[in-house]
Order: C-alpha cells, then structure tokens, then sequence
C-alpha cells in the first residue's frame, strides 16, 4: 500500500469515530454548546434566511456593526455557509466535524513524514495525537484543523512551477478555510517561524514563497479584516483594559488550548493544559544534553529541539502582551485583542507533533527491551483513549441529556411571530434561554454574542442591566467588573435568573418564581429596551411585571428553577448518571437518553412576553433635548417615564453630527420599505421634523432626502437621526460600511 492511501485511509478511519456521536444520535446527536451552538452555527443559519434576516454586509446584532465585522471567528465566504445549506442542523454539524478531522489527521501524518523526519507509524501517531488533542466543533471552524495543510503547502510552494503565482492562488484557496481571527498575522508568523526553524529554508525563493502564500490567505481574508479595522476604533474593545502580568504560570504562559471543552472538563484539563509544558519541556532537555555530548543525533532528535523552540516561543505570555501594551498606547482597540491566539491556534498540532517525535525517540531507547515498548505503546494508547472517549462522556449530559442540539432551531412560538409581524422588530431573550436561539430562526436580536459591536451600545445596555447591577451587585462582575477586563463579548440580559449569585433578587423565591414569575421590572429598565424597538422578550421561565404581557405560554412550563452558565448553555451543576455501580449508572444513563430523545421529539417551547413601552423602528419626535456628554445622555434617558421616551430624542455634545436643539413639528410617515441595509420613507411633515431610527449608531449610516445627501446625527447615545424639511418627501437610509467604498457613492 502506498504511503498517500495509507495516510488517505487512516484519515477517513479516525474521522469517523472521532465523529461517532453524530452519526450514532442523528437528529438527536449534540452540538458542543460553546462557539458551535450558541455562537458560530446560529449565525450562520441566520444567513440561510437572507433579506428576511440580514445579507452578508448588513448589520448583525442590534443593527450594530455588518455582519463581516461581527462574525470574529466565522466567514460568510466559508465552507461553513455551505455545510449549513447543505441539510439540517445535526448534519451540517456532523459532515462539518467529520471534515476537521479528515484534513488535520491526513495532513499532520503528512507532515510528520515528509518534513519532521518521522517513519509511517510515528507519523501516523501525530495525526491520532492532532486529533485527541482537539475536539474540533462548528466553533473551530476549518481554520485549526487546516493548520498541518498550511505547512504542507508552505513546504511546497517554492517548488511549483511560476512558484510565486502559485503560492499566491495557494493562499487565496487557503483562506476559504480561515478567518481573519485565524490567518494573519497568526499563521504568518508561525509560517516564517516553521520555514526558518524547522525547514531551515531561508533562502530567498523559501521567503518568496511564505510571502505570497501569506499574501494570498490575507487578500482573501481581507474583507473581514477591513471590516474589523473600520469598527475597531469605535467599539468597546477601544475601551477594555489592558492585560495585566504577573508571577504566577498562567500570567507569564499560554497552557490552554484552542478548543474550551478541555477548559470546562477539570479531569481534561489537567491532561491538556497541565502535562505538555512540562513533559515536552523535560524531553527536550534530555534531548539536548544527549545531542550536547554527541551519544545521540538523529534527524528526529533535532526535529524535536527546532519544534520546541517554537512551541516554547509561542507560549510566552509576558512577551506578547507586553508588545500588546506598547501597540496599545498608540492604538486602543488594540488592547481587545486576543494575544494568546499566537498560541493557542498551533499549540495541539504542536504538542502532537512533540509527543510523536518524543515517542519515536523513547521507543528507540527502548532496544529490544519487549517490557518497555509495550510499556511505552500502552501509555500512548491510553492517551489516545482518554482523550477520545473523555469528551464523548463528559459531554452526553451536558449536550445528550441535559440539552437540546438541533432542536433549538425549531420553535414554533418564535416562527410564529416571525410570520406574524409585519413592521421591523427586535426581539430579546432573559437567560438561561441563549439569545442566539432568536437570530438563528430569522429573528434580529437586540442581545447575542458579538465580537465586535458599538462602545455606545455597550454602555447603553449596562444602562438596561443597571437594576439588576443594584440588587446583585455580583452580576456586574460578570459584565463590568470594577477591576480587571469584562465578559466583553455577551449582550445579555443578566447571567440566569435562578442563579443565587448572579441573577436571583435577595429575597426572591427561586421556586415560586419558576411557577408563578421572575420580577423583570426589578432586573431590567424595560423602557430602555423597548427603546431599541425590542417588542418580544424571550423566556424559558415565567416573568411578572406591568411592562410585559403574556402572549404565548409552553403548554409544559417549569415547574421547578434551574440554571445554565451564561458561556456554555450547560445546566449548572450539571447533572449525571445515578446509581452506585458502573452497570447500574450505565443503564440510568442509557434510560435518561431516552427520555430526552423523547422530550425533544417534541419540540422546544418559551415563553414570550410583549414589551408595553415598544417604541417602533422608524418615528418623529417632537422635541430634541442636549446634554454635554454621553452620561448625561443615559441619566436624562433613564429619568423620563415611557411616554416621554417616544417624544423626546437626546443628543450630546461629543457626537458626531451637530443638531438644534428644540422643539419639531409633526410629520407623518405614508409608506415605508425595509431591508437589512437600506430603507426608504415616504413621509410628510408640516414643518422641520425629525426623524429618529431605532438601528444602532454606526458612522456607516448614510442618509438621503430626495437624492441629496444629509447628516446624520447620533441620538439617545446610540441610535439615528435626521432632520427632514417641510413637505412630502423620500427618506433613504444606506449602511454603507467603508471597506465597500462603491457602496459610498
């Protein structure tokens, strides 16, 4: 058998049952809740529903930045969009994980033989190794498991014909598979690093060649990286803190992998995070002290000190958030940006490749020694295990049992309300229901998980949040913690309404509430939220308060509260099998399988409320009030009652745009046409009016009255405005982000 079909075979073997939960369980199968379930997956079913939701360069969450700038580790110009088209949800997620694992065992097994110096089973040990180490989800995207075809074509572009065109259509095929979280410069950097170091090619054809590869993953990659660039200055990662160092080894070193699973599990993490520094760090110096004294040189022993030198490199936390800190003095937004992706992108490949190579060395060592090779080859094997049935375990009540896979796309109430309405509507979801539950069946949500969004949006929705920041005052750490840097990148209403320490009111009975009620008046400032043309609160639990009205009601409500972590979507604690033996825990579990299948079968049903003080997308109001800052802003706005709200829009003396203050007439709006990027109104006005948009501020809004261009000024700290002149006229409103510069004109 040759080489490439044995490598061929193995690969589809080790993806298959790496996968084997998702072919097993069907429909039924879970999808890892973090990043592929309440993040990445939802946004890319979104897409599915075109105009109705947003297109491509139209804003995502709350109207705030284009869908290019939000998606920070997707890409609608990814394979991923295709996996979701494809089929349902448990197949899009199962064909996609099936795929990560084919490419990272083939090409790590390539690359193991071809350019680390490792025979046919010690390269086909790294890419086993490669896969253990990463429980690839819809989350990780294509870009991780595609690291070992990165250096695979690295290796190879010199070589080709009319190399430096080649490599450049190389790297423009290569960024189909990334994003431009996970291209440049990380792969950059590591790509001149393994050139260097480990192929010890630095002649100039070799740096031709990394160079237009390179050139050609950030041409394609580009979009999505102007698009960052644009907002960056104005989001809130302009105003994050600083990384802060210290002594300890998680402040001087990266340890974590990519993929969190590994975080959540403690038992996972002591293997993952805990043993490669110090194992790898120990055989190197083995390593070296033998090559010192010349008893052992061989090509994988060198391949394994040029390796960790990198592997060493790249987990120096104290240098990279130091070169952070220096960048960020001149450029803010560059202190929200996540250093330890140097890391954390190649570290699995990296320790698997260390491992193979450090096993091929010890099993040399071992001689004829029978006792120690098998000694040697059942700790491997064990690894291996561990590492695939370990996740497969941890996460069959935490996803199997206790959650809700594809059937959190499917909820009847909230298509409903989707076919219902007619008038733009956002919507938004009171936790432990995720709010990319909303978005992901076509709804636009004013709450989800952005990467990237408005700073003003961010201080106006911890406006929204600031009764709960009153009476648990925990939760602020969670969202704007008084020292240190926040969960940056959560638009949610609270942590969990049940969780005594993040979201239960002191006094409040958690059992009685899951009957009868959560207070949301007391959590939540409702007029703030109906403000940004929030109509519909979304809710696993019951809630009480005059601001909401009951419109729909599961016909199997809770009857007893329970929490979920706000990161993950995971019952909290979690729950397991019962019983003191293994058989007997072994037959609970395969029962409460069961009884989840069936409960799913079913279909998932919330609660929804309707918001009393919903303010619509499109209005005039008749006066506009000043105010010298963004604070005196939201303290005017949380002041006024409601109907106040819908009258009175403020500005501030900070924003962009200069408005008169006072007093407009009244106007009327005849006909209105709405797409995700662009409106047009048709409005009369008896005098000067003003016009006041619920879609979050953003220096991308143009606007057009009969033709000709006017300002738009920035309202209620983060929304839209204009004045319209008397008479009857046609008002267009354009997103016309700056990295579409024809879009512009």
């Amino acid at each position: 058998m040759t080489a490439a079909r044995s490598d061929l075979l193995l690969a589809l073997g080790a993806a298959t049952v790496f996968t084997f939960e998702s072919w097993a369980f069907g429909p039924h199968s879970w999808m890892y809740a973090y990043g592929a379930g309440l993040e990445t997956l939802p946004a890319h079913l979104a897409l599915q529903y075109g105009d109705r939701l947003f297109s491509p360069w139209a804003p995502f969450v709350a109207s705030g930045v284009d869908r290019f700038a939000f998606w920070g580790n997707a890409d609608p110009l990814n394979w991923e969009t295709l996996f979701v088209a494809l089929g349902p949800p448990w197949l899009a997620n199962g064909l996609h994980r099936f795929t990560q694992y084919f490419i990272a065992v083939f090409f790590a097994t390539r690359v193991g033989r071809e350019q680390l110096s490792l025979d046919r089973w010690h390269a086909a040990l790294a890419g086993i190794l490669y896969a253990a180490f990463s429980y690839f989800t819809f989350g990780e995207m294509l870009a991780l498991p595609a690291l070992p075809l990165f250096l695979w074509l690295l290796a190879r572009a010199g070589r080709w014909p009319s190399a430096p065109w080649s490599a450049l259509a190389a790297g423009l095929g290569f960024s189909s598979f990334t994003t431009f979280t996970h291209s440049v410069p990380y792969l950059a950097v590591l790509g001149v690093l393994w050139a260097a170091v480990v192929r010890k090619d630095t002649t100039p054809r070799a740096a031709a060649a990394v160079a237009c590869l390179v050139a050609g993953m950030s041409l394609g990659d580009a979009p999505q990286l102007f698009a960052a660039l644009a907002h960056a200055p104005f989001s809130h990662r302009a105003g994050l803190a600083p990384e802060t160092l210290g002594w300890t080894l998680d402040e001087l070193f990266y340890r974590q992998l990519r993929f969190d699973y590994f975080n959540q599990d403690e038992i996972a993490k002591r293997i993952a995070w805990d043993l490669p520094l110090p194992l790898l760090t120990a055989g190197a110096a083995i390593t070296a002290l033998r090559w010192r004294f010349r008893a052992h040189r061989t090509a994988s022993a060198e391949a394994y000190l040029r390796l960790y030198a990198i592997y060493l490199l790249l987990s120096q936390r104290w240098l990279f958030v130091t070169v952070q800190n220096f960048a960020g003095d001149a450029l803010p937004w560059v202190h929200g940006v996540f250093m330890g992706r140097f890391f954390d992108l190649p570290a699995s490949f990296l320790i698997a490749s260390l491992l193979a190579l450090l096993a091929s060395e010890l099993r040399a060592a071992c001689g004829s020694r029978l006792w120690a090779r098998r000694t040697l080859a059942a700790s491997v094997l064990a690894l291996v295990a561990f590492l695939l049935l370990r996740p497969k375990l941890f996460l069959l009540y935490r996803n199997g049992v206790d959650g809700w896979g594809q059937f959190n796309y499917s909820m009847s109430a909230v298509d409903r309300i989707a076919r219902a309405e007619v008038e733009p509507f956002r919507v938004a979801s009171v936790l432990p229901l995720q709010p990319s539950y909303a978005y992901a069946q076509g709804l636009e949500a004013a709450d989800g998980w952005a990467n990237l969004y408005p700073r003003a949006y961010r201080e106006y929705w911890l406006r929204v949040l600031a009764p709960l920041f009153a009476r648990v005052p925990a939760a602020r750490q969670i969202f704007a913690p008084d020292q240190g840097r926040p969960q940056d990148h959560y638009i949610f209403l609270g942590a969990d309404l049940a969780h005594p320490e993040v979201g239960l009111l002191p006094g409040e009975d958690a059992q009685r509430a899951a009957r009868e009620g959560f207070d949301v008046e007391r959590r939540f400032d409702l007029k703030l939220l109906g403000l940004l043309n929030v109509k519909y609160l979304l809710s696993e639990f019951p809630l009480q308060g005059e601001g909401v009205a009951l419109v729909h009601s599961p016909a199997l409500p809770p009857q007893a509260p329970y929490s979920r972590d706000w990161a993950t979507g995971d019952l909290s604690p979690p729950s397991g099998p019962r019983g003191r033996t293994l058989l007997e825990r072994a037959g609970n579990a395969i029962t409460d399988l069961g009884k989840a299948v069936a409960r799913r079968a079913a279909g998932k049903d919330v609660f929804v409320y309707r918001l009393r003080d919903f303010v619509p997308r499109f209005r005039f109001v008749d006066e506009v009030r000043a105010e010298v800052s963004g604070r005196g802003v939201l303290d005017a706005l949380a002041r006024l009652p409601a109907d106040e709200l819908r009258r009175i829009a403020f500005t501030e003396a900070s924003a962009s745009g200069p408005v008169a203050a006072g007093s407009y007439g009244s106007a009327r709006i005849l006909r209105w046409a709405a797409k995700a990027a662009e409106v047009d109104l048709e409005v009369d006005c008896s005098s000067r009016s003003f016009l006041a948009v619920a879609v979050n501020w953003s220096p991308s809004w143009l606007a057009e009255i009969d033709g000709r261009q006017a300002p738009v000024h920035r309202i209620n700290h983060t929304q839209i405005g204009l004045e319209v002149p008397a008479g009857t006229h046609l008002v267009r409103l354009r997103y016309a982000p700056p990295y579409l510069p024809w879009a512009r004109s």
